[in-house]
């Protein structure tokens, strides 16, 4: 159990009349917020901000500081602003309502504060600051939340009971992995805050009421990568040089979490331990000898300095070899790219957990948030398939996915639920393509994990062997079963209760909207219409260096946080463009175009065009109400550059005050196609 001790720099939440409800839409601001953004229209140039439901804004950005001098306090600054225009984000004194977090990376720097509510932290919550490169403040990005205090600060019962009340029946992956944190916890079913512990185990953390030790919520901190393909084979590859520690006197991670189980894991005269760059982390490679209790995991090791050539362990030793590789490039990729200095640009070793059992599934690989590591399964025959799989830390794609979501989690902190834990998903596989592509100089590879088949040798290309269930395709999600497009085929809406049950609200399903978004920044492209440009005219390979970049800042920047959802993460990539690249219209056309064909913020844009595309009732059959919808706050042009052809069955609503049809159009006999909305 912790409280956050702030000391001059401490900022405490007590949020006037901002509720623990969830919120996502845009609406006016309420008078208080009207009030202070007049008072910092005065002092500074707003360029754009978002709202929630409730008025609140999330994100506001613009020139909004002078410039804090080079070697300047730049934490000191961010709570200064945020003290002057409290008003604005519902602080009632930043000076006692936050307390500071991290620096985080960016073109400048991104100061990153806790909510916290009389020394407990609110679960969570957190604003973020972030400063351009010439050290102005240009943008604010946050979810801040609370309705009131909680009835008391003091829990009914200790800590050791919420863990019992978390986890009747402790088992293997089900025992907390470090004490529970005292804090906050804002139930966005009722709109209500609770004191509450928060319960860490191996797959999940548990928020228990301290009053009445109800379960409040179960967040999930597994993430999953469905790995798949026949590509780059790791198995039996020559290696030279090897990374390795001949001896036992290794350090040992100053991590309560894992003292204990590496001092007593077994270990060999020579292990796979990677001191191969102190500053991105040691990279431990362990196995989990078929089962997935931690306690259990012993040290890859050999007699002597060859790995994988003969004898029991030769599987396991292998693909321990793999997984140092792929992480090696992962990590030089980060650093090299962006300057980060490891998982939590902060040298966070690099834990990866060899042969871990997933009961039934031997093609299946996790990050594990509360425990911080990786673990990856061994692979072999898929039940009730023709499938066999390689050992999955024999994919770079797999290995950089789950080493994301480590950069996520101590980053901006996407929680794996609905449209957040969708993101956070698209991150990693996003970063799984550009680690690939980076080695290969293959841009245009957008099959992800096409490298895990020891058999058939075609892969997730032969479907009708593999059905859809192992594979996914950034440019074409609905091969793949995931959604190209809000309220598209194969669309899953958030849901209120998520859990493991519904994959804590289809964050395996909706990823393929925030991919597609992904491709086409990178690629351009004609989507359901739409024209969308690539971020970069210079060819594909410049277009993903430079969405790399943009993705990094979001993620890494902690411009996201963990509550943002798509709009609000269409709405930060364009306060993105805005501060850090001087609102460059064609870099804002494309990402407002981008996710304006996936169906995301489309009453935000004020004129559109819709040309070259076809329309079927096979596209149009499994769409929301049957139907494919286009809002624009205007005007929409369609068949003005080129046709759009609306087929015999199909069903379009075109839904604006001006509705222009020209000489491209063609609507086919018995397509339906209306201009009044409901």
């Amino acid at each position: 159990m912790k409280r956050i001790e702030t000391g001059a720099l401490t900022l405490f939440l007590l949020l006037a009349g901002i509720s623990c409800a969830a919120a996502n839409g845009r609406t006016p601001l309420g008078a208080v917020q009207k009030q202070a953004l007049a008072a910092l229209h005065k002092q500074a140039k707003v360029t754009g901000y978002h709202a929630d439901s409730r008025g609140e804004v999330r994100l506001i950005y613009g020139e909004l500081s002078a410039a804090v001098p080079a070697g300047g306090d730049r934490r000191r600054a961010a709570l200064a602003f945020l003290e002057r225009n409290k008003g604005l984000f519902g602080l009632e004194s930043a000076e006692r309502e936050l307390a500071f977090v991290q620096n985080a990376a960016g073109t400048g720097q991104s100061i990153k504060l806790q909510q916290v509510y009389a020394g407990l932290p609110v679960f969570e919550r957190s604003v973020t600051v972030h400063f351009g490169p010439d050290g102005r403040i240009r943008a604010v990005t946050g979810n801040l939340a609370a309705d009131s205090a909680p009835a008391s600060t003091r829990p009914a019962f200790p800590a050791a009971e919420a863990v019992r009340k978390a986890v009747p029946a402790p088992s293997a992956g089900r025992a907390a992995v470090r004490d529970p944190d005292l804090g906050v916890f804002c139930d966005e079913r009722t709109g209500r805050p609770h004191l509450a512990y928060a319960v860490p185990l191996s797959k999940e953390t548990v928020f228990v009421d301290a009053q009445t030790g109800e379960v409040l919520h179960r967040r999930g901190e597994v993430h999953e990568a469905a790995t798949t393909g026949t590509g780059t084979n790791a198995l039996g590859q020559a290696v030279d040089p090897l990374n390795m520690y001949a001896g036992q006197d290794f350090t040992i991670p100053n991590d309560p979490r894992w003292q204990n189980v590496m001092q007593n894991a077994a270990k060999g005269a020579f292990n796979l331990v990677d001191y191969f760059n102190l500053e991105l982390g040691i990279i431990y490679g362990m196995n989990a000898q078929g089962q997935e209790d931690r306690s259990q995991l012993i040290f890859i090791f050999s007699d002597n300095n060859v790995f994988g050539a003969v004898g029991a362990s030769q599987v396991v030793q292998q693909a321990g070899v793999s997984g140092q590789q792929n992480l090696e490039t992962t990590l030089n990729y980060y650093k090299t790219a962006f300057g980060r200095n490891g998982i939590n640009n902060a040298s966070l070793p690099a834990i990866h957990a060899e042969n871990f059992l997933f009961p039934g599934k031997p093609m299946n690989a996790q990050w594990r948030n509360n425990d911080s590591y990786m673990v990856f399964s061994i692979g072999g025959p898929v039940p009730a398939t023709p499938i066999v799989s390689q050992p999955v830390s024999a994919s770079l794609g797999a290995v950089a996915h789950e080493m994301t979501h480590g950069v996520t989690a101590t980053s901006s902190g996407l929680e794996m639920k609905n449209e957040s834990g969708a993101l956070n998903e698209s991150m990693s596989d996003a970063f799984a393509y550009l680690v690939r592509a980076s080695v290969t100089n293959n841009f245009a590879a957008w099959l992800m994990y096409p490298d895990l088949f020891a058999a058939p040798a075609d892969g997730c290309l032969n479907a009708a062997v593999l059905g859809t269930k192992y594979c996914r395709s950034l440019i074409a999600p609905r091969t793949y079963v995931q959604p190209d497009r809000v309220n598209g085929q194969y669309y899953r809406p958030p849901v209120i209760d998520p859990n493991a049950g519904n994959d804590f609200g289809y964050v395996h399903t909706n990823m393929g909207i925030p991919n597609k978004v992904f491709q086409l920044m990178i690629a351009g492209g004609n989507h359901y219409g739409v024209d969308v440009p690539p971020f970069d005219n210079g060819g594909l390979q410049a277009s993903a260096e430079a969405v790399a970049q943009f993705q990094y800042v979001l993620n890494g920047g902690v411009w996201y946080n963990s509550a943002t959802d798509f709009e609000t993460a269409k709405n930060t990539m364009d306060g993105l463009v805005y501060a850090n690249y001087s609102a460059n219209a064609g870099k804002l056309s494309t990402v407002d175009l981008a996710w304006y064909s996936v169906g995301v913020a489309m009453a935000d844009m004020e004129n559109v065009t819709l040309d070259n595309f076809t329309v079927t009732s096979a596209l149009t059959t499994p769409m929301t109400n049957g139907e494919l919808r286009y809002d624009a706050s205007t005007k929409i042009t369609v068949g003005g550059t080129g046709p759009y052809v609306v087929q015999a069955g199909a069903h379009v609503l075109f839904c604006a005050p001006t509705v222009s049809f020209q000489a491209g159009y063609r609507a086919e006999a018995g397509s339906t196609v209306t201009t009044e909305c409901p």
